[in-house]
């Protein structure tokens, strides 16, 4: 039976004291008969059961789940797409496009036109397959637009926030549209019929690649312990994993555990199609194992649950990993506490490895990740003089200047040298990821004041700007 959700769109919308409490100039709003979506770059963004595209120049968020009982949560049918955005905070500024995703289970009621004025119907349009109907109007002086989209026992809704401080959007402009058109379950395809870039699509096999390759941290939880192992329930400690190819572009999957008397020696895989994820089988030091599964559980995070079952009792452990400096951990379970954070904040994967009594004849030496497979060629992740940085500033002022010149200067041109100057430090490399692929990069006065930057890897290797964000820092 479906759940049923009565929609009430109730708008808030707050801005920051600078700027102008005026709303900008109204967006034409022009209703054409056939809008198109042009070619546009972007990269797709996934909430745990939605995705989309976000052209370049736009940011996507998650937003937090209120009707959760778990602290952290967020809702898992919901993205927000916000243009010139760098950071959330933007969204109190910028126009935005909410994609609101209603499954099998829920029960959709179009939005009614009674709760806003001057309102105006749109003429249907399609965007790539989906097929959109709506209105325009205003909640207190904001213009807006509602857009549905009903297909089969799935419907899609957008919201948009036409008008900002000093940008606008309007339904049919290419970005939004290709937005539109993109709109797809986060489990499935997009049916959007457009392409979003210049790049062949990835195969299956090389996009699940892609999903896993890369350099891991996290911890490991030990549970239904019998025998000679019962002291181990509940323990929580480390672990880690680089994924990467090997030199014939084959996997090879190294996993690390923080566990006296245990470790993992081998871990051979199998790619499967219908759940994007591995399969791993291969021996521990006393024992084998068959048929893992090594899972994204959201995006950016993977995890796998391993038995271990021997004469004297048996155990299993579950391993939840994030990618090497990533923060964002929230209410996974077991997950880091905030003090293992910023513990792990700037070690390098070798740094971790070697803390757990690993060396660098046990996992894969980070230059197979120039090995990645895909139709866009092979990634380079060589980062010469750029390796072991800790992205550390002479002091904060220092790193405030640095953001100025970021948020007014830059430009997408801007080399990652040309920002790094700003700085006068290199920063600490965070991560890569995409097809492009883009880079990340922070530069810390402490842990709680830091400057992230991303930028996108050109064909011969340079660095230009792509994003800034920034934490703690106050004007």
């Amino acid at each position: 039976m479906k759940r049923i959700i009565a929609f009430l769109l109730v708008f808030v919308l707050c801005f920051s004291g600078c700027g102008s409490d005026e709303p900008s100039a109204e967006p034409e709003q022009s209703k054409p008969e056939s809008p198109s979506s042009a070619e546009i770059e972007g990269e797709f963004f996934s909430a745990e059961n939605v995705k989309a595209v976000v052209p370049e120049g736009w940011m996507a968020f998650t937003i937090a789940d209120v009707f959760s009982d778990v602290e952290g949560a967020k809702d898992p049918d919901v993205i927000q797409i916000c243009k010139g955005a760098e950071s959330d905070f933007d969204l109190f500024t910028n126009p935005y496009v909410q994609i609101n995703y209603y499954g099998p289970d829920v029960e959709f009621f179009a939005p009614g036109k009674d709760w806003y004025a001057d309102t105006e119907d749109i003429k249907p349009f399609k965007a790539g397959n989906h097929e959109w109907e709506g209105f325009t109007g205003y909640s207190d002086e904001y213009l807006f637009a509602i857009l549905w989209c009903i297909e089969g026992d799935i419907e899609y809704q957008a919201t948009m926030w036409l008008n900002g401080e000093n940008i606008s959007i309007n339904y049919n402009d290419d970005d939004v549209l290709a937005i539109l058109a993109s709109v797809a379950p986060a489990n499935g395809t997009s049916s959007s019929g457009v392409t979003f870039s210049d790049e062949e699509p990835l195969s299956a096999e090389d996009a699940i690649y892609e999903r896993y390759i890369g350099d891991w941290n996290g911890v490991l939880k030990i549970y239904d312990c019998t025998g000679d192992y019962t002291s181990l329930e509940n323990v929580v400690t480390g672990a880690c994993a680089r994924i990467v190819p090997d030199e014939n572009g084959e996997l090879f999957i190294f996993i690390g555990l923080y566990l006296e008397g245990f470790y993992i020696t081998s871990a051979y895989y199998e790619v499967d199609y219908n759940t994007e994820s591995l399969i791993i089988s291969g021996d521990y030091n006393s024992g084998s194992y068959e048929n893992v599964e090594i899972l994204e559980h959201t995006p950016g995070t993977i995890g796998m649950t391993f038995p271990v079952i021997q004469s004297n009792g048996e155990f299993y452990f579950t391993i939840n990993l994030r990618r090497i400096g990533d923060e964002n951990w929230t209410n996974e379970d077991p997950a880091f506490t905030p003090a293992d954070v910023d513990h792990f904040r700037g070690m390098t994967f070798e740094q971790i490895a070697e803390m757990m009594g690993y060396t660098s004849n046990q996992y894969p030496p980070a230059e197979l990740f120039e090995n990645v497979k895909g139709s866009s060629g092979s990634k380079s992740t060589e980062l010469g003089e750029k390796v072991g940085a800790d992205g550390m500033v002479a002091d904060y002022d220092t790193l405030k200047t640095g953001l100025e010149w970021c948020k007014t200067e830059r430009t997408y041109d801007s080399t990652y040298d040309e920002v790094a100057a700003q700085f006068g430090v290199h920063g600490f490399f965070v991560d890569e990821f995409g097809d492009k692929p883009y880079r990340r990069y922070r530069w810390f006065y402490d842990d709680s004041n830091y400057v992230t930057i991303t930028f996108e890897v050109k064909p011969d290797g340079s660095e230009t700007w792509n994003v800034t964000a920034w934490e703690g820092i106050k004007d």
